[in-house]
């Protein structure tokens, strides 16, 4: 793996899983700082399992995960939280019953300043004007894109170095995720966000992130640039559906 002071995640050799099914074998993956890094890989490959892990809601069963050098790799979700590390999860997860701003004010409920807070929830506001309009609405009363935006606000709530995405694309029309890409793109460039993004939609997880890797039945079996995986001949026929001669 690289050098720890370079990157904000180092994850090494890591091993997890469900009761007695093991999901993930010897994964390696790094993020450097400001960087947006894609996992990509079909349904089932891992993913989900993946990112549960690296926020401490599974326990890994070996292996071991580094965020800013420190070891993180037994650590629960809130203490990964305090140390800037969110989640926004498979299927956005709101609370349905709860207003737009009751949900995002769950994304705050570690920091203490409420000054601080207000300035996180008006950079918010700020990124996803609709949240605002909305936000004394019932979050189940949202659309599929408003939703999501929802789950992206309350995770930037916590103030994160380091922002894990898993599906960012899952069951929304592909202009509402071209403006979530773009978005974030604005986002990463004035928070010096790094992200983690795991994702079916290859197309998409090319347009924001440097670099990727591949999962496949939970093992990495594929990395490089943007540039590099756009072209690999295994990910063009296995993922982006185009045809390749042999």
């Amino acid at each position: 793996m690289g050098n720890l002071q370079e990157s904000i995640l180092n994850v090494e050799k890591l091993s997890s899983g469900y009761g007695a099914m093991q999901v993930l074998w010897n994964v390696d993956i790094e993020v450097h700082w400001d960087e947006a890094v894609c996992i990509i890989g079909s349904n089932g490959a891992g993913k989900s399992t993946l990112m549960r892990t690296l926020m401490g809601i599974n326990q890994p069963w070996g292996g071991k995960i580094y965020f800013r050098g420190e070891d993180i790799t037994h650590s629960n979700s809130s203490e990964r939280v305090s140390r800037r590390i969110t989640l926004v999860p498979e299927g956005r997860q709101l609370f349905y019953g709860l207003s737009v701003e009751d949900n995002l004010m769950m994304g705050a409920y570690l920091r203490k300043r409420g000054s601080e807070v207000k300035e996180s929830l008006d950079f918010v506001y700020q990124t996803f004007p609709a949240l605002k309009n909305y936000r004394k609405r019932f979050a189940g009363s949202l659309s599929g894109g408003e939703q999501q935006m929802c789950a992206v606000g309350r995770a930037l709530m916590a103030e994160p170095q380091l922002l894990l995405i898993d599906e960012l694309s899952l069951g929304l029309a592909p202009v509402i995720v071209d403006m979530l890409i773009e978005l974030l793109q604005k986002i990463r460039k004035e928070r010096s966000l790094s992200i983690l993004l795991v994702e079916q939609d290859v197309e998409a997880a090319l347009e924001i992130t440097d670099r990727g890797y591949v999962l496949e039945t939970g093992h990495i079996t594929l990395s490089g640039s943007r540039d590099e995986l756009s072209v690999n001949e295994h990910v063009r026929k296995a993922y982006l559906g185009i045809p390749v001669d042999i």
